[in-house]
């Protein structure tokens, strides 16, 4: 065994040598420690040694390294708790949706219900709690490696399920919760600078182990109902006679395509002098869409800049990204018409956003974040000149203009068929209408009794007793005026004329 053990040092003859003479002293001093341990032993003589005692032996003798935190729990009853409890959410609200801008939005409806499931016979829990948190996340953080000042948390609502010390039973336990979020809270972004998530935090204590943790995110977005009409806009540009009259849509989604017409006037300026007419024609027309993230990275309480000279960075430091999430362009197909007074040239085109460039929508909250769209044309005109005297092609003079244009277009979600919570409800108390007019108390009319009749044994009697009727009958058969009468006693109706 020693040289076995040496042959792992990089060393000199020498200091091998030093190494085989401590482990001998070792193994004789190890030996005569054990010879008195082995003559002392209450065990009977052995006569002969097999190879089984020399295992036994060298078993005894070698110690095993044990390491309690690395093969072992630090408590098995802890984990099998874990095991045997459960949290879930389930959500019960339709989706949640925030319809109509921040200044107008009633907000949107939450309610679910917390499902603890308990395996054991009874679990002993000290509390039970759940918490609804706003969490933004700066990706440029004001400074880098600092965790509180690239997270920031703010608790919307909290429900407490449990307030004290409580025994459950084994099963299923349900504890609902409800909470209308207000409209002027921001959408669950996911951008370049900054995160914006909702998430639900319950937490389960139990006595003695540790706590069952849940954390469910909710996805809460912003439909903004645009207008039936398209907004109508005009630019002018000087110093030519080119005016463009645009018709945009007010309102896009991540998913649909839109259209824009502009009409441009003015692109024809006549010389009758020189019989010649000096004419705008549109080369080339090129649009994109542009998205702008901007928002303000705050400093923690330990990074805050209170020097003075300082006080504009104790706000933040401002951020901003633009990128271009849609993008075409056209060479051909507008319309030109030069034989009017001052000309005209129409063009239609329509733009999208682009599939995969997942877009946020517009959103503006009160700590400087915010995001918005523009919709960006620009048009590529030359100059050229027509002679009436001439059949020759028109002469371009060289001259060319680059027109730009831009247009606030707002990203939204669409609506669908949902509508906000606060239409969908049962009407409330006082909205409820009057019940109807009561009724008149109704006057019971007492009648003389129904007279009771006797059986007739014979047929005379029956033919005695109609010679009365028969003569009422006879007596009212008069005549009034042509007023039709009804005969009383022979069974069905006859006019009297």
């Amino acid at each position: 065994m020693p040289h076995r053990v040496a042959t792992f040092f990089r060393a000199s003859s020498h200091s091998v040598d030093l190494l085989e003479k401590e482990f001998t002293k070792a193994a004789k001093g190890s030996v005569s420690r054990n010879k008195p341990a082995l003559n002392r032993s209450l065990s009977p003589p052995q006569h002969s040694s097999g190879p089984d005692d020399r295992n036994t032996r060298l078993q005894e003798s070698h110690k095993r390294i044990h390491i309690p935190g690395l093969y072992t729990p630090r408590s098995c009853s802890q984990k099998l708790l874990l095991a045997t409890s459960s949290l879930d959410v389930e959500i019960e609200s339709p989706p949640l949706v925030f319809y109509g801008p921040t200044t107008t939005s009633s907000g949107a409806l939450l309610s679910g219900q917390l499902i603890l499931q308990v395996q054991q016979e009874t679990v002993a829990v000290e509390s039970f709690k759940m918490s609804l948190d706003l969490e933004l996340t700066h990706k440029r953080p004001h400074h880098t490696h600092c965790r509180n000042c690239r997270k920031h948390k703010t608790v919307l609502e909290s429900w407490v399920f449990l307030h004290g010390p409580t025994t459950l039973p084994k099963g299923l336990h349900k504890f609902p919760f409800s909470w209308i979020l207000p409209g002027h809270l921001p959408a669950s972004t996911q951008g370049t600078l900054f995160q914006i998530e909702y998430n639900l935090h319950a937490e389960l204590a139990l006595s003695g182990v540790e706590s069952v943790k849940l954390c469910k995110e909710l996805d809460i977005r912003r439909a903004i109902m645009p207008p039936d009409g398209p907004r109508s806009s005009t630019r002018i540009f000087p110093p030519t006679d080119l005016t463009a009259y645009c018709q945009h849509p007010t309102a896009i989604h991540p998913i649909g395509t839109s259209t824009v017409s502009i009409r441009i006037d003015g692109c024809v300026k006549k010389s009758v002098e020189a019989g010649t007419q000096r004419q705008w024609k549109l080369k080339k027309l090129y649009w994109h869409l542009e998205e702008k993230q901007k928002i303000t990275s705050p400093p923690c309480s330990k990074h805050a800049m209170k020097r003075p000279g300082h006080e504009g960075e104790e706000k933040g430091v401002t951020h901003t990204d633009v990128r271009i999430i849609g993008e075409g362009y056209f060479r051909m197909g507008w319309k030109s018409d030069y034989t009017i007074p001052d000309g005209r040239i129409e063009v239609e085109f329509p733009f999208a956003i682009r599939p995969g460039a997942q877009p946020l929508c517009d959103m503006k909250s009160d700590n400087d974040t915010e995001v918005s769209h523009s919709l960006v044309v620009q048009m590529v005109f030359i100059e050229e000149i027509m002679s009436k005297l001439t059949t020759t092609e028109d002469i371009p003079t060289g001259a060319a203009r680059v027109l730009r244009m831009h247009f606030n277009v707002i990203v939204t979600e669409r609506s669908g068929l949902g509508i906000s919570w606060d239409a969908e409800q049962p009407p409330l108390y006082e909205n409820v209408p009057m019940s109807p007019p009561r009724y008149e108390r109704s006057t019971v009319n007492e009648f003389n009794s129904i007279p009771t009749y006797q059986s007739l044994s014979s047929t005379e009697s029956l033919g005695s007793s109609l010679d009365p009727i028969r003569s009422v009958a006879h007596t009212n058969s008069t005549p009034l005026h042509g007023i039709p009468k009804i005969l009383c006693g022979s069974g069905r109706p006859a006019m009297m004329t």
